[in-house]
């Protein structure tokens, strides 16, 4: 089952009207992910497709929060209908879980904003931006962790734009707008062009795809899986292009790039200084990091040898229809045939660091 997005609306407007209520909603949720019973379902139940189930004795001594979750329609029959990410001792996020179909299921997991949020830290660049633009924003993640004075989050999906107004909400971290918008038709520009100091913050579908339609959404990123990184990081460039000379404006993108470790060369960032100068850009090779999520976890060494990408045919969780399987597998193997020709041999995962995306005019 998944919580309806109509629920999820009256959620996020009555939240913004009813502080009490916000308080109490944010008190419970944060109580439930530190139960040790929610650590367990975390690390191992989660991955079978169950939904959390309320202990028992949460339920017997909890008898009011319980029911206001059952109100909001965020639990039924004791169990959770969504998934929930405590961050940092700091923010409570609610989104899909793996239980959720995957033809709309929202991005569940928060590994890859705290990734970001770790390269943000690294480079001093957390406090840096008087603006924040997320033009895959999800759930929210990676814009309401940052303290900014406007932040803007942009999705394809309705449903993940529904989910980020409820989590605006329970941090207390407005958006100044949440939009539909198709990376591949831009940003849109929402405000002052003299802005100051503006951020992006990117974490497109960057898995790689040989048959079209397979993946679920929120992975596919298309035959070699920097289709929309590339896209992100245009609209960025034409973004600043219009922003005026005096503003500053930087970028962080998360990615997964073909490549080639004897040679070091990497397709996402070879396509990156393309876009924005060699000297502008940074790529880091997470190495500390796993990589190619299979049934929800990453457990591949980073750099991924290319013959580990038939590992995603036995995703369940990212395989759309289960008797793609083996046709997926299929295109795996000569996807690899191909890249092999092209001289890489691995994948890897990494972020570019951008700075600074040269801006427009006077």
């Amino acid at each position: 089952m998944a919580i309806a997005m109509d629920a999820l609306n009256q959620i996020s407007l009555m939240l913004r009207s009813d502080r009490v209520l916000t308080s109490r909603l944010r008190q419970v949720l944060a109580s439930i992910c530190q139960l040790p019973e929610y650590h367990e379902w975390e690390e191992s139940l989660q991955y079978s497709g169950r939904r959390f189930r309320l202990p028992r004795r949460f339920i017997s001594s909890t008898v009011g929060e319980r029911r206001l979750l059952e109100a909001l329609r965020f639990v039924i029959d004791d169990a959770l209908e969504v998934k929930l990410n405590y961050l940092d001792d700091e923010f409570i996020f609610v989104t899909d879980g793996l239980f959720v179909p995957a033809d709309f299921r929202v991005f569940p997991w928060h590994d890859e904003s705290d990734v970001l949020m770790a390269t943000l830290a690294r480079a001093s660049w957390t406090d840096w931006p008087t603006v924040v633009i997320d033009p895959a924003t999800g759930c929210g993640h990676n814009a309401l962790r940052l303290r900014v004075g406007q932040r803007f989050g942009f999705d394809v999906s309705a449903r993940a734009l529904s989910f980020a107004a409820v989590n605006s909400m329970l941090n207390e971290r407005p958006f100044s707008a949440l939009a539909l918008a198709d990376i591949e038709q831009g940003v849109p520009f929402v405000f002052d062009r003299n802005a100051e100091r503006i951020l992006f913050v990117a974490n497109m579908p960057f898995a790689i795809e040989p048959v079209s339609g397979t993946l679920v959404r929120t992975a596919a990123g298309g035959e070699s899986g920097y289709r929309y990184t590339v896209a992100a990081m245009e609209a960025i460039s034409d973004y600043a292009s219009r922003m005026s000379a005096r503003s500053v404006v930087r970028a962080v993108v998360l990615t997964y790039s073909v490549g080639s470790v004897s040679g070091d060369r990497w397709a996402a960032a070879d396509e990156a200084r393309r876009i924005f100068g060699k000297e502008n850009v940074n790529w880091e090779i997470l190495t500390d990091q796993r990589l190619w999520r299979i049934n929800g976890k990453k457990e591949q060494p980073n750099p991924m040898p290319l013959s580990s990408l038939r590992l995603k045919a036995d995703c369940q969780y990212y395989v759309r229809d289960p008797r793609m399987r083996e046709p997926l597998r299929a295109g795996y193997i000569e996807k690899e045939r191909e890249l092999r020709r092209q001289g890489y041999d691995a994948l890897a995962y990494g972020v570019l660091s951008i700075e600074p995306v040269p801006a427009g005019g006077p």
